[in-house]
């Protein structure tokens, strides 16, 4: 990639929740599920890389993320529940933290599922990795469970109220059929944030497209970015 700037990045969706975001100084991995061409040894070759896990599901985790622990400047920031290699450097993290690491802070937040979710100030940018917190609405769940899971998905996005965010990556999951768009609604009507793009749809892309048409008409101020296919990417310039 070419020279960026601080405050400026490129984002390349892999698969599902998995993202590469490239910064003027670091190369951040989040949930790689599977092996991708586009996470390779010329990535991870002349910046300081830093791999994210959110937790040990195997649509958000991939072992083989390992394969390049014995690099310098490769690093792992990693729920508790992930499996670990004993010869990567290894930050294992919890919720409702905060943590240094060379020119990045990060804080991470609860789930409504497993693990956590990831604050991540780098280069100038703000940036929110949602891991499995999402409002997870199943139509054959209880009234009473449904409204647990809404009260626990915005009470942890209430958090970010005040925290301004370049970009969002939220959970867009058609498994929920009619309430596939509660939990990026809710985010966009909450946290100031300048693009969100949506995850964790899978191969089900449809609904991600149809709702990127019809954005615009639903008055958020915040950019709806689809990337759907291994490899799109986005040129954030903030």
């Amino acid at each position: 990639m070419g020279t960026v700037k601080n405050g400026s990045c490129k984002v390349r969706y892999l698969y599902n929740s998995g993202f590469v975001v490239e910064t003027a100084e670091h190369v951040l991995i989040f949930d790689l599920c599977e092996l991708s061409e586009f996470v390779n040894d010329d990535l991870v070759s002349d910046r300081k890389v830093i791999f994210f896990v959110t937790h040990n599901h195997s649509d958000h985790f991939d072992p083989h993320i390992y394969q390049w622990d014995c690099k310098d400047g490769v690093q792992y920031v990693i729920h508790r529940d992930v499996a670990t290699s004993k010869d990567a450097n290894i930050l294992l993290v919890e919720a409702d933290e905060q943590y240094s690491l060379e020119g990045i802070a990060v804080q991470t937040f609860g789930s409504t599922d497993r693990g956590v979710s990831f604050l991540v100030e780098v280069n100038g940018l703000s940036l929110f990795h949602s891991g499995d917190l999402n409002w997870w609405k199943w139509k054959n769940d209880s009234v009473e469970i449904q409204n647990k899971e809404e009260s626990a998905y915005k009470s942890e996005v209430q958090k970010l109220k005040n925290t301004p965010l370049d970009i969002a990556f939220i959970p867009v999951d058609p498994r929920l059929d009619d309430y596939h768009d509660l939990a990026v609604k809710y985010f966009a009507d909450t946290v100031t944030v300048n693009t969100i793009i949506p995850m964790h749809f899978r191969d089900v892309v449809q609904p991600v497209e149809d709702l990127s048409i019809n954005w615009g008409k639903l008055g958020y101020s915040s950019k709806f970015v689809s990337l759907t296919k291994s490899g799109d990417s986005l040129d954030y310039k903030g």
